[in-house]
This record gives C-alpha cells, sequence and structure tokens, in this order.
C-alpha cells in the first residue's frame, strides 16, 4: 500500500471517530446545562445573564456532521468503507 492511500485511509478513520462524537458530547453539554439551569434559577438574580445563555444553548438542536448530506459520519460508516474498499478491491483483482 502506498504512503498516500495509508494517510487517506488514516484521515478518513480520524475524522469519521472525531465527527461520530460531536452529537454525543452535545448531547452531554446539553444535559449538564439543563442541571445548572436547574440548581440556579430560583438562585439568586445575579444569575440572570448566565442562566440566559445557558437556556439558548439548551434549545440548540444536535449537530450531525455529514458531507453536504450525502454521508452521515457514525462509527458505522467506517464498516460500510472498508466492506466497499475491500469489495471492489477483489473485483479490480479478478479484472486484471
Amino acid at each position: 500500500m502506498s504512503c498516500s492511500a495509508s494517510i487517506g485511509i488514516f484521515v478518513i478513520v480520524s475524522l469519521t471517530i472525531c465527527n461520530s462524537r460531536i452529537p454525543e458530547m452535545m448531547l452531554k453539554i446539553k444535559a449538564t446545562t439543563g442541571s445548572i439551569i436547574d440548581k440556579y434559577k430560583f438562585d439568586k438574580l445575579t444569575y440572570k445573564g448566565t442562566i440566559d445563555v445557558l437556556e439558548r444553548m439548551e434549545k440548540k438542536d444536535v449537530i450531525f456532521m455529514s458531507a453536504c448530506g450525502m454521508v452521515h459520519f457514525k462509527r458505522s460508516f467506517l464498516l460500510s468503507a472498508f466492506g466497499a474498499l475491500f469489495t471492489y478491491g477483489i473485483l479490480l483483482v479478478n479484472l486484471k
């Protein structure tokens, strides 16, 4: 395998792993934000500006990374991508 192919595989794997963690982390942030809002909402009026910012963060939608809506970068994408590469590799070897 050439150097550029191995670099390409490394980039695809690392991007997929990092991009698949984004929705999970956003859900954790939203849960933490909700608990902070519940904790400090009725505490004091000095936290009013902070509570407003936290409420806006809580209302944000979860972001899913995709390549212009064509490929959703989830961990299951890795299995399907490597399966397709393996299948096309076998087809190309059999053509020779």
